[in-house]
């Protein structure tokens, strides 16, 4: 008689493998689910001498006098009670047929222990809808003490969670039970991984060829690779983004914006990132309590808050390329490192309320002003103290990490303080980006930008890739409503968000001008209508929805907590869209002309930079090292740029002295381009190092990173 072990005769490792990889039940390993199995099952012997026995020799409960085990109710049953499944109630993958699954379990189970509940919606036939509501799971390593075989697990590597299951056709099942085991990343998975790293890759190539900003694109891409069969699922934690992925942007949003648009433009950021983020909470709960079937009041604030804050990222990449004033950037940047801020604390009242039942508006009120001047506090406190370190530091790779790490180091004090943490790293940013220019060196300043322009490209176009791809497991959970309703609740409520900025910004652009009499030009009415059609949803608001508690205080789910979750993203995915697709041509219809504020800034800076080193050429002509002819040629050279850049900037210029700067450049780029090549020449020969010709490459791209062509 062939012997087979427990595991191949409930699930032979071939069919158990293709079971896991193309119906994707099983959140477990297949050698996980094997070991459970093992567990489960006796030897085959002990199976067939049990059904020897006559039932006369047997107890009440239809023990053999031998029986090692009680005999259960179903293999298939325990081993359900184990194996993490998806929620309950619905077929996840519509390309895994559930009969052939049945079918394939029934065939590899022995016939003494193969008693499905065909009443079970599961596709292995398990029931555990209903029973197994607010179980708590057995640890692994605990429930195999009762088995021959040892634990697998140690108690330091064994968690178990308390969930809530609801019955079939529930319009809320919350995420099934989670059994912390080792992860394992075998070859499915790592291909599965390098698809999407080179889906990405492809996408951000792909975004300047069609000349769609990237965050839609990748969110696009993502939300089409979620839905391909094969594709596990990435479920992005809430905690990566409100801790792993914000600090550092806020971080660097804030050092490379600029403290004087920031006072220039304080009132209306204060109107957009205060006002707007309230008005536009309750707004959506008025709305959505209203129309949508479930959400209580305090949920609906929650949905309100979530979806209150903007992400400027797309908006501010199609204005900058199109030629939109720079004036409209700056409020609609400013706004964005504020209003997370803002939003995240209603945010946190709101959650309060709908967890514990109860609303305080004076508590509330107290506790934002606190958190904010808090917030503000600690992050001036990080930013002293950062700057006092990184002054006395003169190494690069230190000083960039620092400078990497500082969003973290102003973010978690103050979430540990219970205070805001975006504006704790909004602040750190703002301070020491005023103080960046006597804190680094050139070459600092050289590497430390080219750090920061990769690292923040890369961490928001992964963000918006795997935004993208959340919107299928939040499907998952609401099997109980019809897509019809869905689609009418998410655009009822992405419209509603739309509606209540545009209404919101054209009273509070007018309004204080004409009540207070202040003498300041009036603002036209297409730079209004630029500002509200530029509140995009990002990355904070799925964050903020992922976040919501499991229970209410009271023990109970939280109501709607995946309604809320799926409506959310779809407010993120219908702003990204349908604002961020419509941009350029409302930007063209509205007929923006370019102020070229920046451009005059920029060209009155180098003369007055050119005028400041001819000064001190004066200044250093007496000195023993400076030679004659080195002076002439230094002011000679400083002399046409100062006569270039002021032609440029009066407009006089009839083009000579461009083409005689242009043809200066063409002809250094050519010499540079020669040094290169004898250089490149001598490393193949093997006459220099791979050091040497890197060297003294990085000086030649230095002197060709000057020029203009």
């Amino acid at each position: 008689m062939e012997l087979l072990t427990p595991a191949e005769r409930v699930f032979p490792v071939p069919k158990l493998r293709v079971l896991e990889r193309h119906c994707r039940h099983f959140r477990q390993s297949a050698e996980e689910v094997r070991a459970l199995a093992g567990d489960l099952v006796g030897p085959v012997e002990d199976q067939q001498a049990e059904q020897a026995v006559p039932t006369s020799q047997r107890d009440a409960a239809g023990r053999a006098p031998n029986d090692r085990l009680p005999r259960p109710p179903s293999v298939l049953e325990q081993l359900g009670r184990r194996v993490q499944f998806r929620p309950i109630g619905r077929d996840p993958d519509p390309s895994c047929d559930r009969q052939p699954v049945r079918e394939l379990a029934e065939e590899n189970t022995p016939p003494s222990t193969r008693k499905l509940d065909r009443r079970s919606q599961h596709p292995l036939g398990q029931p555990l809808a209903g029973r197994l509501a607010r179980d708590r799971l057995e640890c692994l390593d605990k429930s195999s003490r009762v088995h021959e075989r040892p634990p697998t697990l140690s108690g330091n590597q064994c968690s178990t969670l308390r969930t809530s299951y609801a019955p079939p056709g529930s319009s809320d099942v919350t995420a099934p039970p989670r059994i912390l085991l080792p992860m394992e990343f075998g070859g499915h998975e790592e291909l599965a991984l390098l698809a999407f790293l080179a889906a990405v890759a492809g996408l951000m190539a792909l975004a300047p060829m069609l000349r769609v900003p990237y965050p839609i694109l990748l969110v696009l891409g993502g939300l089409a690779l979620g839905f391909i069969p094969g594709v596990p699922d990435l479920t992005l934690p809430p905690e990566l983004v409100l801790v792993g992925i914000l600090p550092p942007l806020l971080y660097s949003a804030a050092f490379f914006t600029g403290l004087r648009e920031l006072r220039r433009n304080v009132r209306p950021i204060t109107f957009l990132a205060l006002g707007l983020v309230a008005a536009t909470m309750v707004g959506v709960a008025v709305v959505a309590h209203a129309a949508i079937s479930g959400l209580t009041w305090p949920v609906a604030f929650v949905l309100g808050a979530i979806v209150a804050p903007t992400d400027p990222i797309a908006a501010s990449a199609i204005a900058r390329r199109l030629g939109v004033p720079r004036r409209i950037v700056s409020i609609v940047e400013g706004e964005s490192l504020v209003n997370d801020a803002s939003a995240l604390v209603l945010y946190r009242a709101a959650v309060v309320a709908a967890v514990t039942g109860s609303f305080s508006f004076w508590d509330a009120s107290l506790r934002f002003v606190a958190s904010v001047a808090g917030g503000i506090a600690v992050g001036l406190a990080v930013g002293w103290l950062v700057a006092l370190v990184r002054i006395r530091l003169d190494n690069i790779p230190a000083e960039i990490a620092i400078s990497i790490l500082t969003g973290y180091l102003a973010y978690i004090p103050a979430q540990a303080m219970h205070v805001s943490g975006v504006l704790a790293a909004v602040t750190a940013g703002v301070y020491l980006g005023w103080r960046a220019p006597e804190l680094s060196t050139p070459a600092m300043r050289m590497q430390g930008f080219a750090v920061w322009e990769t690292l923040v490209f890369l961490v928001n176009a992964l963000l918006f890739a795997l935004v993208g791809m959340q919107l299928r497991p939040i499907l998952d959970q609401l099997s109980g409503r019809s897509a019809a309703e869905l689609i009418a609740d998410a655009a009822l409520v992405t419209a509603t968000v739309m509606a209540i900025r545009l209404v919101w910004i054209f009273p509070f652009a007018y309004g204080p001008r004409t009540l207070l009499r202040l003498r300041e030009p009036a603002k036209r009415w297409q730079e209004i209508v630029m500002t509200g059609w530029m509140g995009m949803r990002g990355g904070v608001s799925l964050a903020a929805a992922l976040a919501l508690p499991l229970q209410t205080d009271s023990g109970d789910p939280f109501p709607a907590r995946a309604l809320v979750i799926f409506l959310a993203f779809s407010v993120i995915l219908g702003t990204l869209v349908v604002q961020g697709l419509t941009l350029p041509p409302l930007i063209r219809v509205l007929r923006f002309e370019d102020d070229r504020g920046e451009a005059k800034e920029d060209t009155k800076a180098r003369i007055h930079a050119a005028e400041a080193a001819l000064a001190r050429l004066e200044d250093l002509l007496d000195e023993d090292w400076v030679r004659e002819d080195t002076a002439d040629r230094m002011r000679g050279l400083y002399d046409f740029r100062r006569s270039r850049f002021q032609a440029r900037l009066d407009g006089e210029d009839d083009g000579s002295i461009e083409q005689r700067s242009a043809d200066y450049q063409r002809l250094r780029r050519e010499l540079l381009e020669a040094e290169r090549a004898a250089i490149v020449r001598l490393r193949r020969a093997g006459r220099i190092s791979d050091d040497v010709m890197r060297a003294v490459e990085r000086d030649l791209d230095l002197e060709d990173a000057r020029l203009d062509l």
